[in-house]
């Protein structure tokens, strides 16, 4: 991977990434931005010159220092509606939208006994970035010592010619038509040589397996995709105390049930 900076200013660094192991290039744009509105102000104008348009991927985040809600703050005084106006006009302009985020709710807190939390860092890219990188998102980690979570990017192109791996679960020896199917499939004739015979009826036998486990269990990878969305759910919500423990508890249990299929 190769970075260029293109342009630095107080509140933004914009770099141009060439990934070498496919020679694509991509516009990353980090931000830090200001605590006055004026400034942040500056910040959104910069933004709009900076946008390379539709064809080129674009990738911009950090501290906007700004909600882009009225729910993405909790304590403290109301959100200025104004100013998120502001901020999610420029946003829109540019043709920035939101990546899929896990975690926990709120970037940022007062760590203070009056609690205050709010979202004011993120990931936004245009609609280039999202067709390179279609199955990303964004991991919002505790914050420890920092007042700020930690934002994780993950974010791998997809590999459209790579097959997905045979796997064998377990469960299919309790399953009562299993050993009928492998019977069935193993009874093919097939003539040549004895590892000839072996390797296409293995060949043979995976895949009428690989029809056979959806019909018989559904896809496994889903339903732990479900659980793991319907667990992160329950986690946001507890930080507001709208949940007990009891529930996240069994949540997890069904999760980690599911591991093991």
């Amino acid at each position: 991977m190769e970075v260029t900076i293109l342009d630095i200013s107080a509140q933004v660094v914009h770099c141009k990434i060439t990934l070498k192991s496919s020679t694509k290039s991509l516009k990353f744009s980090i931000i830090y931005g200001s605590n006055s509105e004026n400034e942040r102000a500056l910040l959104w104008r910069n933004l709009l010159a900076s946008d390379p348009g539709s064809s080129m991927p674009w990738l911009v985040g950090g501290d906007f220092n700004e909600v882009r809600f009225s729910d993405e703050k909790l304590g403290g005084r109301p959100p200025n509606i104004r100013r998120l106006h502001k901020f999610n006009s420029c946003l829109e302009e540019c043709n920035l939208h939101e990546l899929h985020t896990v975690g926990q709710s709120f970037s940022w807190s007062n760590k203070q006994a009056s609690r205050i939390a709010c979202c004011l860092d993120r990931i936004v890219a245009n609609s280039a970035w999202f067709a390179m990188f279609p199955e990303a998102y964004v991991q919002y980690t505790p914050e420890s010592l920092s007042d700020h979570a930690a934002l994780k990017l993950h974010a791998v192109p997809p590999l459209h010619s790579c097959p997905k791996p045979f796997k064998f679960f377990d469960t299919w020896f309790e399953h009562n038509s299993f050993w009928v199917t492998l019977e069935q499939a193993w009874s093919i004739e097939v003539t040549g040589s004895t590892m000839f015979r072996l390797a296409r009826k293995l060949q043979h036998l995976k895949q009428v397996l690989k029809s056979w486990n959806p019909l018989q269990f559904g896809n496994a990878q889903d339903r732990i995709r479900d659980a793991r969305a319907n667990l992160q759910s329950h986690q946001n919500a507890l930080l507001h105390d709208h949940l007990n423990g009891a529930q996240i508890e069994a949540d997890m249990s069904t999760l980690f049930a599911l591991k093991k299929r």
